[in-house]
């Protein structure tokens, strides 16, 4: 909601502890960054900093219609992280659920 309302979003999970403003960090040629504490295959979802964009506000929507009709949160145990990362990255993610080992997500 706050993306359609024209605003940039930091989203943040519940056991980052800031101590610095990571609005320093935004890269003006970038809609949405994520955090980075080493190089792997996944996208970490525990700071995100989204850019009032269309195509960020259209990825969020699928985003959140995938997950309400395809997600079951407790066989999953709530792991979010690996919708975020293949809207993202459009790479195949065999966590997801429903994938097939080296098949993308239809």
């Amino acid at each position: 909601r706050f993306l359609m309302h024209g605003l940039r979003v930091l989203y943040t999970d519940m056991d980052v502890f800031l101590t610095a403003n990571p609005l320093l960090w935004d890269d003006a040629e970038k809609d949405v960054q994520a955090q980075a504490h080493l190089v792997a295959d996944e996208v970490s979802s525990g700071i995100i900093l989204a850019k009032p964009t269309e195509p960020v506000i259209l990825t969020f929507r699928a985003i959140i219609l995938w997950i309400h009709r395809r997600m079951d949160w407790i066989e999953i145990m709530d792991d979010h992280q690996v919708v975020l990362d293949y809207a993202l990255r459009q790479q195949s993610n065999i966590r997801l659920p429903g994938s097939q080992p080296g098949k993308p997500y239809p």
